[in-house]
């Protein structure tokens, strides 16, 4: 049953028909109404009533009879079909364009006609998923318009300064608000233009269809090959293999084979595969063409390209008299991002006997870039990017222009990136798609950072430290690995910076653990924490940038590291916080910037430094300009996963719980570390810290050993290893007091370190041996080497092929016992080999500088900041490390005793330079620590201090930098020696007051945690309550306080005291004194009593 009619206020509207669409795409149903005189649409709304009326398109002066609102194009939105009778009878379909929220409508289609067209109906009449229309007339006949809207020449033509453009992407944007690309029915890949410059999209262009497309720029050259012709014999199924060497280097942006020639009896017997220097192998051509006629052989000559119109299988058949533009069996853009200097192989394969021929010749055609540069007319918004529309069925034209700041042309970097995995995670699917979606995140904050010009394109992932060398971004197993970049690593090359003479920059990589957050906690990811690092780090690698969050002042060589306070801004300074997700451009750069280290070192602003190496781009003229693109609306983040030849034995559950040895949950320090021995023995991965009471031991398989070390812990150290079996478990601790070994790595030169052990420490029975095996980062690991004593002392020495960067020294005592005493020692090396020597196998500048005419053994070397194994601990040099001299960092494993009234804040390292290396330049030392490590309300006696091994004293190094949002704090280097952050209650001689900063407790086990020293009274007050006492020479009776509390204020009295470094060594007068406490025994008498 229907309800009562409702009318709508259309009084003045003579209607003859209705229909009803939804024309705004608000999910409410309009009404049209066709009329005579004016036609008009009702947009509906949540009420009974529609509103807001809408005139339609052409004369309002005709005689409307029928109309329709249908989707006949699949755009999702419905165009407006109608009739008209009068004198202009015709037929109309109007396409309809929504932007911003208004309706627009423009001509699709008009028929006019003599005859008097009167009613319409629209359906799929002929069964081909779209819409037809059949129309009657008052005197004509029926007609039925079959729906061809779709199967129009709609393509879409690029030009650049008016030259059509082969190899442009064409995308459009869909209905979830991305641009995603037209698809490559061949190749199933994204579709470019062909040699005309055209995009043969077809039914894919629907009208309204917003466009974008990418051109790229580079530079082509054709190298051909010009060796003797090759014979390809007609006995059995011969290999031929013709080399082409090209010289000239660059990044293959675009690949095309051109003029492959030769003759052959049966042309359908070969297959032709090119391989490049770097290995890939392709399959590009083969055919089913018969032998023709009676000539013994037949001339063929070919011409591959993804951009010819002919598709791969086409039957064009020898004999050619000219050459044959085809697309190759499979896209050539897998050799794309690929160096094009090396040989080349073009391999040609005779399937069967009988018929031979010969290969006279070929050529590559290779468009080189160094860095991957697009126009595009994707103008970057705020929100997103607007591209342009599709107005018509007709061909599209898109002209863009390589002008300076063409207001139709907007400039697009896209980087391709390489990641490898320190493990094989085949086997946490969870895990992986964390890894995509923030891999994604990272390009999309890119986009942002740089307005939409810099994005990331083909990112390929690789398991198991495969391609683990050429990798850009290596992902370490640890939870506790800082991020590092190498600026500028991205080059392939030495490269000079071309403003400031002495700074080169170096092939490099991006370092990551598989887990971050800004704190350094071991406890995961905080959401976006990793991708934001992540971006933050590929601002130094692909952009050549600095810090903006550090700082030097002073003197260059006598600079020291300092904070930046007020902010500088910007993702160079914070990458987590939303308002600074651009780079700072030169307005506003002074004077907040000053004093960063890209200021110190380049005196550029981060847009300066990015046009420099990427003078294309543009720059904001003023920070924020455009605040986004918030999102990366264009869908050119493609992320490949390699799968590893190994087979997968990886363990689904791979977490491990700590126990002790009765089974019981152990939860370690901090200071703990985690490490897995692959059965293969060749490495070992570093797995971090353990979260509260387990271990995820990424990448474990049955058969390897899984190790837990904690030797800091009080009263007695604590380790245990466990064979792993077909599932995870539970790994036990075990004690072990007397395993406190004192081992010293010392560089000797690029690829060699000496390994020193003191006897003492090393447990009962007194070993006469030791084993050691060293784990280099990147290599493989040496042979074990025994270690023999030689007055107290146990000694060896590891060389390795190449340079080091970092390892890991296994050192144990080979004994049945279990536990059995051993431990890990990570080490990390700083230095280069000599100019133009060629020690330790790694670059020189050499022939760089002999190009450029200038002195590179003066040259500033821009990495990342040389950093600990466990990137904890960083150096910031003032001035570069002259090449041949050698440095290092070494984890400590025995710690001396902390300074009264302290506590020893995570690890120790060592600094040590290398025998007949020189001193290093002024440098300064950073420290990361986490917010667990500290005890509550002390952070802020935190400081870096220095052991004198001489006389066992400490020194307190000057604070330049101390950062509690970021968790680090920094001091001048102070030569060789060991380096510990000690958290410190800065009491003197005399009187003192502190605020107890720990949890309440007995004073005796307060004053333990605080390694309280030569204090011999404490007082404590409670308002309205007596002063309470403790005293450690005063009768129980006398020593009413009993407890400390967190946050109260104590007087204590200290004496004997040694002072750190050069405190004041006394501070009786300088605080009011608590009241004197006087007592004794009164002895009674007789008739004395008590009052």
């Amino acid at each position: 049953m229907l309800s009562s009619a409702s009318n709508i206020n259309a009084e003045s509207i003579k209607a003859l028909s209705v229909a009803w669409g939804d024309v705004n795409g608000d999910g409410f149903a309009d009404l049209a109404l066709g009329a005579l005189g004016q036609s008009v649409i009702y947009y509906g709304s949540a009420g009974a009533d529609v509103s807001d009326a809408l005139l339609w398109p052409g004369s309002n002066s005709e005689q409307v009879r029928d109309v329709a609102l249908e989707n006949a194009n699949g755009d999702e939105r419905p165009e407006l079909f109608y009739t008209n009778f009068g004198r202009n009878n015709s037929l109309s379909v109007f396409g309809n364009s929504l932007s911003e929220g208004e309706v627009s409508f423009a001509t699709y289609w008009l028929e006019p006609d003599q005859n008097t067209f009167q009613s319409l109906a629209i359906a799929d009449y002929d069964n081909d998923s779209d819409l037809d229309m059949a129309v009657g007339s008052f005197y004509g006949p029926l007609r039925v318009y079959r729906n061809t809207l779709r199967e129009a020449d709609a393509n879409v033509a690029v030009t650049l300064d008016g030259t059509p453009q082969a190899g442009a992407l064409v995308y459009r944007r869909t209905s979830d608000d991305t641009f995603q690309p037209f698809t490559d029915l061949d190749f199933g890949t994204p579709l470019q233009t062909d040699a005309d410059g055209v995009a043969r999209v077809g039914r894919q262009l629907a009208f309204n269809d917003e466009i974008a497309v990418l051109v790229p720029i580079f530079e082509r050259n054709e190298y051909r090959y010009s060796g003797a012709a090759l014979p390809i014999s007609a006995a059995g199924a011969p290999t031929i293999t013709a080399t082409l060497t090209v010289t000239q280097d660059g990044i293959i942006r675009d690949l095309q084979l051109i003029d492959i020639t030769g003759q052959h009896g049966w042309f359908g017997d070969l297959v032709f595969t090119l391989v490049s220097p770097q290995g890939t192998t392709v399959e590009v051509y083969s055919s089913d063409c018969s032998p023709l006629g009676t000539a013994e052989t037949y001339p063929f000559h070919l011409t591959l390209s993804d951009a010819a119109t002919r598709p791969f299988g086409d039957p064009t058949c020898p004999p050619h008299t000219e050459a044959v533009q085809s697309r190759a069996k499979n896209p050539l853009t897998i050799f794309n991002g690929e160096k094009s200097a090396g040989t080349w192989q073009l391999v040609v394969e005779d399937r069967y006997s009988e018929e031979g021929g010969v290969l006279s010749g070929w050529g590559l055609a290779l468009g080189t870039a160094d860095y991957p540069l697009y126009y595009t007319n994707a103008r970057p918004l705020p929100d997103g990017i607007s591209g342009t529309r599709i107005t018509g069925f007709e061909q599209q034209t898109i002209a863009l222009s390589s002008a300076p700041d063409a207001a139709n042309t907007y400039p697009l970097l896209l980087f391709d990136l390489s990641v490898s995995l320190e493990w094989d995670a085949r086997n946490d699917p969870g895990y992986m798609s964390q890894l995509k979606a923030d891999l994604r995140r990272s390009s999309e904050l890119l986009y942002d950072f740089t307005d939409g010009q810099i994005a990331l394109r083909n990112i390929t992932i690789y398991q198991n430290r495969e391609r683990w060398a050429e990798a850009d971004v290596r992902i370490y197993a640890t939870n506790r690995q800082r991020p590092n970049a190498d600026q500028g690593g991205v080059t392939n090359v030495v490269y000079a910076d071309d403003e400031i003479d002495d700074v080169i920059y170096y092939p490099g990589r991006i370092t990551i653990g598989a887990i971050w957050n800004r704190y350094g906690n071991e406890t995961g990811t905080i959401g976006e924490d990793w991708p934001r690092s992540l971006a933050h780090e590929l601002g130094h690698f692909l952009l050549y940038l600095d810090d903006n969050y550090l700082g030097l002042e002073g003197e260059a060589s006598e600079a020291d590291l300092i904070a930046i306070d007020p902010p500088c801004g910007g993702a160079m300074y914070d990458p987590y916080r939303d308002e600074y997700t651009e780079f700072m451009p030169r307005a506003g750069w002074e004077p907040t910037c000053t004093k960063t280290l890209s200021n110190f070192f380049t005196g550029r602003a981060d847009w300066e430094t990015i046009r420099l190496f990427y003078p294309q781009l543009r720059a904001p003229q003023s920070f924020g300009a455009n605040p986004g693109p918030s999102t990366q609306p264009l869908a050119v983040t493609i992320i490949e996963e390699v799968q590893p030849s190994a087979p997968l034995t990886t363990l689904q559950n791979t977490v491990f719980s700590l126990v002790d040895s009765v089974g019981g949950r152990v939860v370690p320090g901090s200071n703990t570390q985690a490490y897995l021995f692959p059965q293969s023995g060749e490495r070992l991965i570093d797995l971090g810290r353990p979260t509260v009471d387990q271990v995820d031991a990424r990448g474990v398989r049955p058969g390897d050993e899984l190790c837990v070390y904690e030797l800091s812990h009080v009263p007695q150290p604590r380790l245990g290893c466990v064979r792993v079996g077909d599932t995870s478990g539970t790994l036990p601790l075990r004690e072990r007091a007397d395993w406190r070994p004192d081992v010293r790595i010392t560089p000797l030169a690029a690829t060699t370190i000496s390994i020193t052990v003191q006897a003492a420490g090393l447990g009962s029975p007194a070993p006469t041996t030791l084993q050691a095996r060293f784990y280099p980062v990147g290599q493989s690991a040496t042979a074990v080497q025994t270690l023999n004593a030689s007055g107290g002392i146990f000694q060896t020495t590891f060389a390795v092929s190449r340079t080091l960067e970092t390892g890991y020294v296994r050192l144990w005592v080979d004994e049945t016992a279990r536990p059995r005493r051993e431990i890990i020692i990570d080490y990390s090396q700083l230095g280069a080999p000599p100019f133009g020597s060629t020690e330790g196998g790694g670059p020189t500048l050499q022939d760089e500088c002999e190009e450029d005419n200038k002195d590179c053994t003066k040259r500033k070397r821009k990495r990342g900041a040389p950093a600990s194994a466990d990137g904890q601990a960083l150096l910031y040099f003032s001035d570069e490390l002259v090449p041949g001299n050698y440095y290092s960092l070494q984890g400590t494993t025995v710690l001396p005793q902390a300074p009264p009234w302290s506590t020893i804040v995570g690890r120790g390292y060592r600094f040590v330079t290398a025998p007949g290396s020189a001193e290093p330049p002024r440098a300064s030392i950073n420290f990361a620590y986490l917010e667990r490590e500290v005890p509550d309300g002390t952070e802020g006696g935190l400081a870096i201090y220095r052991y004198n091994e001489g006389d066992g004293s400490w020194t307190e190094l000057r604070t330049t930098r101390f950062d509690t949002l970021r968790n680090e704090i920094a001091a001048p280097l102070a030569g060789d020696g060991l380096y510990v952050l000690i958290t410190r209650l800065p009491l003197l001689n005399g009187w003192n007051v502190f605020a107890y900063p720990g949890p309440s407790t007995t004073i005796l086990a307060g004053l333990q945690a605080l390694n309280a020293q030569g204090y011999t009274t404490i007082y404590g007050y409670n308002p309205g309550e007596s002063w309470l006492l403790y005293d450690i020479d005063a009768p129980e009776y006398v020593n009413t306080l009993a407890q400390l509390e967190y946050g109260k204020g104590y007087w204590v009295r200290v004496a004997g005291l040694v002072p750190v470094a050069a405190a004041t060594t006394a501070n009786d007068g300088a605080l009011p004194l608590p009241p004197a406490t006087y007592y004794g025994t009164l002895n009674g008498v007789p008739g004395l009593r008590p009052a």
